[in-house]
């Protein structure tokens, strides 16, 4: 018994000068404790807050031209379409649903079902930070029996961006159309066309 009592004495020895050790080096840097601590403490907090450098640059809200929206009440073809995102989404007035075609070219075609005198095309992506700024390639086509098209325009090139309302309006010297015809050629965002809402205008 008796070595092992003097193992336990030499541990309990080792122990007890180990934490002494520790109270003198506490008093002796009790101050650059104490200021270590009070660096590492959070303040109480009443409300939810964000560093500025998070905040982000205020959005923009894309705002229609008066008048009525001749789209919704178009008959739509398209082209094909990507997973659940078809074509009637791009014309269904919610501004949160979109369609995205299938490749290049992707295409919608809009029958007004009467003559209408269009002077605005608007084109729309979801208004949220998540979809990044992008550029499509696109091309109107116009018809005046539903069957032949011609340009309305030369292929343009439409810029989104979400902090400017990721909106596209478009505007022109009035002209006399019963279909249109939109013709994606490219998109850097995706791999096929894509629109939340496509607006047209008299």
């Amino acid at each position: 018994m008796k070595p092992l009592l003097k193992i336990v004495c030499v541990l309990l020895a080792a122990v007890t000068l180990v934490s002494a050790g520790f109270c003198i080096y506490y008093m002796l840097h009790q101050r650059d404790v104490e200021e270590i601590v009070h660096r590492m403490t959070v303040p109480p907090q009443q409300s939810a807050e964000t560093p500025k450098e998070f905040i982000p640059e205020e959005m923009q809200t894309f705002v229609p031209p008066e008048g009525e929206n001749l789209a919704p009440q178009a008959k739509l073809t398209e082209s094909g379409h990507t997973d659940v995102y078809f074509g009637a989404k791009a014309t269904d007035g919610r501004n949160t649903t979109y369609w995205e075609g299938d490749g290049f070219p992707s295409s919608l075609t809009l029958d007004l079902q009467e003559e209408h005198t269009i002077t605005k095309i608007a084109f729309c992506l979801p208004p949220l930070r998540v979809w990044g700024a992008r550029t499509q390639t696109v091309l109107i086509e116009t018809s005046a029996d539903g069957e032949t098209y011609s340009p309305l325009l030369p292929e343009q090139t439409l810029s989104f961006d979400p902090l400017t309302g990721n909106a596209v309006l478009l505007t022109f010297d009035p002209l006399a159309a019963t279909g249109l015809r939109f013709t994606f050629l490219s998109n850097t965002g995706a791999a096929g066309g894509q629109a939340s809402e496509i607006m047209i205008f008299e």
